[in-house]
């Protein structure tokens, strides 16, 4: 996965996915010990095609300084996500990429939460109607939104979570929606300028 518009994609991460979600909060990619790094991963209980229609959890630790906007020479890092917390960051910084060995996928960040820790969002509803609920339940309180996302139940969408460090309770979270292939065209041509960044 990565986020367009920092020069070289300043976030580029793997996603990895096991049995459980405590390993990769302290084991990096290559299997071996990384405590306070680890790395980026889904869900265990997500499904783990892109193209299914569960709400996708990617988890990752920040590093680095939330203030800071700056790449940092560890490239495990997931603190990117607290940027789009600014109202700057997430206006100029609307897709999410994520790849794999089939095809890209592309995702337009919807909103940002801040929230404790033990939040009742955390939940994967796989129904259009449990989705709506979740979309309205993410919405409401919200630190960002995009006023004119088509975002809805129908949808497939990512939350990315990560740690704040200003406050090791709270987590920022990220709503993006997959872009669905028939409008795949058209948000190529509008975002080209910053895909092309």
């Amino acid at each position: 996965m990565y986020v367009p518009g920092d020069g070289n994609d300043s976030l580029k991460e793997p996603i990895l996915q096991t049995t459980n979600n405590s390993k990769y909060l302290e084991y990096g990619i290559n299997n071996k010990p990384a405590p306070f790094i680890g790395a980026v991963f889904m869900d265990f209980e997500n499904k783990p095609g892109l193209d299914q229609s569960d709400v996708k959890w990617v988890f990752g630790h920040a590093r680095a300084g939330i203030e800071e906007k700056k790449i940092t020479l560890d490239t495990r890092v997931f603190n990117n996500m607290n940027w789009f917390a600014k109202k700057d960051y997430f206006d100029s910084h609307r897709v999410v990429v994520m790849e794999t060995p089939e095809r890209k996928y592309y995702y337009e960040v919807t909103g940002v939460k801040v929230v404790h820790e033990d939040t009742n969002l955390y939940q994967i509803p796989t129904t259009a109607d449990k989705k709506d609920e979740f979309i309205s339940l993410f919405k409401n309180g919200s630190r960002n939104w995009l006023e004119n996302t088509k975002i809805s139940g129908e949808d497939n969408m990512t939350v990315f979570a990560t740690c704040r460090l200003d406050d090791v309770s709270l987590r920022t979270l990220v709503l993006a929606r997959q872009i669905p292939d028939k409008e795949l065209k058209e948000f190529l041509e509008k975002n080209k300028e910053l895909l092309n960044s």
